[in-house]
């Protein structure tokens, strides 16, 4: 008998072992609901700080631009967006905070300063919406945040732009 004409190629080449960097191919799917909401999130934060930009310019010179490059990474699928995005809006939450603890406790919320209070609630729950809708299966499936060999969520960079992987449960490695 010969082999099969219709069957896939083979190779001589063993799949990745243990430790060694394989390839696996990005799903073709459309992008999920959570990312576009993470998507969204993250151009209202944006709308947000160009309007703050106007009030105060000195801050927006920094965090307008690395809003801007995050949310174009969470776009084009990059994982060390996804890992910014979940950093970033959790240091801006607790600055959020204190400037809601300071309104608050400024004296009778009436006028301007109860407008106030409502903007920084609303960035407050925008700033922690996004690192909650990146931390699901969903989302990281999207940003290729799980181990191909054995299925598990627990990820870290293999390098330190987060171009190749490493399962904390296995040890395989592998890019996206």
């Amino acid at each position: 008998m010969s082999d099969n004409p219709y069957g896939p190629p083979k190779t001589d080449e063993a799949p990745p072992t243990r430790g060694e960097l394989g390839q696996i191919a990005r799903p073709t799917g459309g992008m999920p609901g959570t990312v576009i909401a993470v998507i969204v999130l993250a151009s209202i934060y944006l709308l947000f700080s160009l309007v703050g930009a106007l009030q105060n310019p000195g801050w927006a010179v920094v965090q307008i631009p690395i809003g801007a490059l995050i949310l174009i990474g969470l776009v084009r699928r990059h994982a060390l967006a996804w890992q910014w995005g979940m950093i970033m809006p959790i240091f801006a939450a607790i600055s959020t905070l204190f400037g809601v603890i300071g309104v608050a406790a400024a004296g009778p919320l009436i006028g301007p300063m109860f407008v106030i209070l409502v903007v920084l609630v609303l960035m407050l729950g925008v700033e922690l919406g996004i690192p909650v809708l990146l931390s699901l299966r969903r989302s990281r499936l999207f940003y290729g945040l799980q181990c191909p060999q054995c299925q598990s969520m627990k990820v870290k960079a293999g390098n330190f732009f987060f171009t190749s992987f490493k399962c904390r449960a296995c040890k395989a490695a592998w890019r996206y």
